[in-house]
C-alpha cells in the first residue's frame, strides 16, 4: 500500500537517525557528528545518546540468526529482545578481500527487519595472533607505507556504502599484554592514517573508537596512554574489553575530560559457566568446577557489571556482549580465563529472564 505523508518510524529508528540528546549536544559528545560533507544518505554517526547501545556477537556462530549457514543456535534465535548493534570482526591484512569479510559479516543480519536500525561494530585488527613479533612488527610499517591502502580503501568504501551508523574499532585492545601485541612507535600513526582515508572517502555514518584492553592487573599509566593515543581529532569514541566489572580509571578520566563517549566493546563473564551452572578459578585450565545458582551466577557478574554501567552513564554510551561457549572453542580451551567460560545468557531460564528483564530497561532502551 502506497504510504501518504511522511513515513512514521520507531522510536529506535529516530534515534539512530537524529542522533543524541540535547544535552549530550551541548556538553559536545559524538565529534564524528554533523562533520562537512555529510551525505543525506547515511545515519550520523554514532554518539552519546539518551540511552545505552546495546551490542550483541562476536561470530556469526554465537549470534545465530544464520540458517544458510547452519548458525541457529544463537544470540538471535533464543533471546526474544534484539539487540541495538551488532559485532564482527575484519581484519586489516595483505590480500584481506575487505568487502566480501564484511558483507559475509553483516550483509544477512543488516537485512533482518528487527536489525534494519542496527549499530555496526565493527573491530578491525592489524596484527595477527599466530605472527611472531617480527611479522606483526612488519604489519605494522607497511600499513603506513601504504603496502595496504587497497584494503583501507575497501573497508572506506564499505562503510561508506553502508546506510547504518558504524563504530570502527581500530587496533583494539592496543595495549594489550604478549606475545601478540602493538608497537608503540608505529600503532598512533597506524589509527591516524586509516582514520584519514575513511573520513576522507566521505563515511560521515562511522565514530572511530580507539580501545583498550583494561587489564585489571595492569592499569594503563599516563606514559603508555600517550605513547598510544592518535590525537583527539582521531578519536571519536574511547573503548574497553571488560571481562570483569571493571573500568580502566586513567580511561575513564580522560574519556570524561576529552568529552568522549565510551564503548564496553568486549565483555563476557569469565569464570563462570552458564550452561554448567559452575564457577572455576582463572589460573589454569584443567581445574574442578564450583557447583552455583543462578542467583549468585547473576550477583557475581551480571548485576556487579550493569550496576558498573549505570554508575558511570554519563560516559558509557554502549555495552557489547559475547555470548558463546568458549570452553569448546579451539582458539580459547586452553587459555584460563576462557576454558571453562559459557556466557550464552540463554543457558539458564533464569540467568535468560534476567537478562531479558535488564536489557528492555533503563539504562538501555525501551524495546
Amino acid at each position: 500500500m502506497a504510504q501518504i505523508g511522511p513515513p512514521a518510524i520507531s522510536r529506535r529508528t529516530f534515534l539512530a537517525l537524529t542522533g543524541t540528546s540535547a544535552a549530550a549536544v551541548v556538553a559536545g559528545y559524538g565529534s564524528g557528528v554533523g562533520r562537512a560533507g555529510a551525505s543525506p544518505s547515511l545515519p550520523p554517526a554514532p554518539t552519546h545518546r539518551d540511552s545505552v547501545l546495546f551490542i550483541a556477537g562476536q561470530t556469526s556462530a554465537d549470534l545465530g540468526g544464520r540458517p544458510d549457514l547452519g548458525f541457529t543456535d544463537g544470540y538471535l534465535d533464543h533471546v526474544p529482545t534484539p539487540p541495538d548493534g551488532i559485532t564482527a570482526y575484519v581484519g586489516l591484512y595483505p590480500g584481506a578481500q575487505i568487502t566480501k569479510n564484511c558483507n559475509d559479516a553483516f550483509a544477512s543480519y543488516l537485512a533482518r527487519p528487527d536489525l534494519a536500525d542496527a549499530t555496526v561494530h565493527l573491530s578491525v585488527p592489524w596484527i595477527r595472533e599466530n605472527y611472531s613479533d617480527e611479522q606483526n612488527l612488519g604489519l605494522q610499517r607497511d600499513l603506513t607505507n601504504g603496502h595496504l591502502d587497497g584494503q583501507i580503501e575497501e573497508l572506506a568504501s564499505w562503510c561508506r556504502s553502508t546506510p547504518h551508523p558504524i563504530l570502527l574499532r581500530l587496533g583494539f585492545e592496543f595495549d594489550r599484554r604478549p606475545p601478540v601485541v602493538y608497537n608503540p612507535d608505529n600503532y598512533a600513526q597506524n589509527f591516524r592514517y586509516i582514520v584519514e582515508r575513511v573520513r576522507a572517502a566521505g563515511a560521515t555514518n562511522v565514530a572511530t573508537v580507539w580501545a583498550s584492553a583494561n587489564n585489571v592487573a595492569a592499569p594503563l599509566t599516563p606514559e603508555r596512554f600517550r605513547a598510544f593515543y592518535p590525537g583527539d581529532e582521531y578519536v571519536d569514541w574511547f573503548g574497553m574489553s571488560a571481562f570483569v566489572p571493571f573500568l580502566d580509571p586513567l580511561m575513564m578520566a580522560e574519556a570524561r575530560q576529552r568529552r568522549k563517549p565510551v564503548l564496553i566493546a568486549e565483555s563476557t563473564p569469565i569464570g563462570i559457566n552458564i550452561g554448567q551452572g559452575k564457577t572455576y578459578p582463572l589460573t589454569a585450565a584443567d581445574v574442578p568446577g564450583t557447583p552455583v545458582s543462578a542467583e549468585e551466577m547473576w550477583h557475581l557478574w551480571f548485576a556487579p557489571m550493569l550496576r558498573l554501567i549505570s554508575e558511570n552513564r554519563d560516559a558509557i554510551a554502549a555495552f557489547a556482549y559475547i555470548s558463546e561457549n568458549w570452553s569448546l572453542s579451539d582458539l580459547w580451551a586452553h587459555n584460563p580465563l576462557f576454558a571453562h567460560c559459557d556466557s550464552r545468557v540463554w543457558a539458564n531460564q533464569e540467568i535468560a529472564q534476567r537478562w531479558e528483564a535488564a536489557i528492555s530497561a533503563s539504562p538501555f532502551a525501551p524495546k
